[in-house]
């Protein structure tokens, strides 16, 4: 199998799962340019070819399609690893005990990936406290505490 085939099924993959009407049109139709233009070639790569890193300050990136931007399907993927790993350290634990708690704040679709975080969470027998609007920071320390 070529790069290009391999780069070509990825994209395919993700565009079943992405909930964006827009990013899963973007997909085909880089899909559908890539071996005939190269410029949907390098923005194929650009967004498909590697993904975000979780760091120190968390995931951080552009909003764009694709594991290498932020993006609701980023999040799910990335809080269903958070959940694992809690699940997985927790597991001397009742799952009822395990609660995380989630702010957001005034920027771009803040509010819908902290909304697909909490179902992500749920979705994990996780007890979710979604804070119910944006809220300064030290609310949301104050509440994890």
């Amino acid at each position: 199998m070529s790069q290009s085939d391999t780069l070509r099924d990825a994209i395919l993959a993700w565009a079943e799962q992405d909930p964006e009407p827009a990013h899963k049109e973007l997909a085909v139709k880089l899909v559908e340019t890539m071996l005939v233009d190269e410029g949907s070639l390098s923005r194929a790569h650009e967004l498909f070819a590697s993904r975000l890193r979780f760091g120190t300050a968390g995931i951080r990136g552009p909003m764009r399609a694709g594991p290498n931007g932020m993006n609701r399907l980023v999040i799910a993927q990335t809080t269903a690893g958070i959940a694992e790993f809690l699940l997985e350290r927790g597991q001397k634990m009742d799952h009822a005990s395990l609660q995380v708690v989630i702010g957001f704040d005034g920027r771009h679709h803040s509010k819908t990936f902290a909304r697909d975080a909490a179902e992500v969470f749920c979705g994990y027998g996780i007890t979710v406290a979604l804070l119910p609007r944006v809220l300064p920071t030290p609310v949301l320390a104050y509440a994890v505490r």
